[in-house]
């Protein structure tokens, strides 16, 4: 196994990527994304946290790009309908028109 290389010499910088992705996606904790580190490289190493979480927003980031992308050139309404939980509205069902 090479150095920087986890098990069965899998790339870190693709398993970072990962690991950042499912940090950032989740919502979870620094601590949580440590646990993720040391569970795939058998220890939580500082640099490697940190490349994890860079590449988790650097995935945010990508995702905010292709949104805004589709948002100005595709012809499929994208916006959650006024009212919903993902457009931000109140837990509270939104009144229903007849």
């Amino acid at each position: 196994m090479s150095r920087g290389s986890g098990p069965a010499g899998i790339s870190w910088r693709s398993t970072g990527t990962e690991l950042g992705n499912i940090w950032g996606e989740c919502g979870l904790s620094t601590d949580a994304l440590a646990n993720l580190v040391a569970a795939y490289d058998g220890r939580a190493l500082r640099n490697k946290i940190a490349r994890a979480m860079l590449l988790g927003i650097a995935g945010k980031c990508g995702w905010t790009l292709w949104g805004a992308i589709q948002a100005a050139t595709s012809p499929i309404e994208f916006d959650c309908p006024p009212g919903s939980a993902a457009a931000g509205a109140s837990s509270s069902p939104a009144p229903r028109s007849a």
